[in-house]
């Protein structure tokens, strides 16, 4: 009788351990990883410390704003508003590109075809895409303007400048997109990059 007891205890035990493991496998999808947050965020913050010597390298950055105006800078999101607004206010602290004062606009996805109407010469891109990067680089290409993501596989998938990560940080430069889009990057920003050719 004993022995029973403990058999059903044992049993009870196991329908509940596997009650919470099924809730777990419910739940996590719908919390995200922490730790790909983590690595992505950080990707972001080197993205902006890259991005200002991808835009002084455009030969031709001068010319891709209104007048004398600022430099426009486009920091792109799908539904992390925040996230991007913080990679703005990192971004503004550079000030000026190649002595160009910059303006940095916050732009979600569903407004950058009003946007890209205007003069403007970078766009960043402060998370994944999945199916509208290719929308977002047919309009770097378009406007002939460096665009930027620091995530992974985005330079890859035609996106002009990234991060690389390996044993040192480099920056990463897609040579097909800078051909496409018409952009003369200076031979010195070359030289250190890595250069990613399909």
């Amino acid at each position: 009788m004993i022995w029973l007891d403990g058999e059903r205890t044992w049993a009870a035990w196991r329908r509940r351990a596997l009650l919470i493991f099924c809730t777990l496998l419910l739940i996590a999808p719908l919390s995200g990883n922490p730790v790909a947050g983590e690595q992505e965020e950080r990707r972001i913050q080197v993205g902006v410390k890259l991005f200002p010597s991808l835009l002084a390298a455009d030969r031709d950055i001068a010319g891709k704003r209104d007048g004398d105006g600022p430099l426009r800078l486009l920091l792109l999101y799908r539904d992390r508003r925040e996230v991007a607004e913080r990679a703005a206010e990192r971004l503004r602290e550079v000030e000026k590109v190649r002595g160009i004062p910059i303006a940095v606009e916050v732009v979600p996805l569903t407004g950058l075809a009003g946007r890209a109407k205007e003069p403007f010469a970078g766009m960043f891109i402060t998370q994944r895409l999945g199916e509208h990067l290719d929308e977002v680089i047919a309009v770097g290409r378009e406007r002939q303007v460096v665009l930027f993501s620091p995530f992974e596989q985005d330079v890859e998938r035609g996106v002009l400048g990234g991060v690389l990560v390996s044993d040192r940080i480099l920056p990463q430069v897609n040579v097909r997109a800078m051909q496409e889009a018409g952009i003369r990057l200076k031979s010195f920003f070359l030289r250190i990059a890595d250069r990613y050719e399909p």
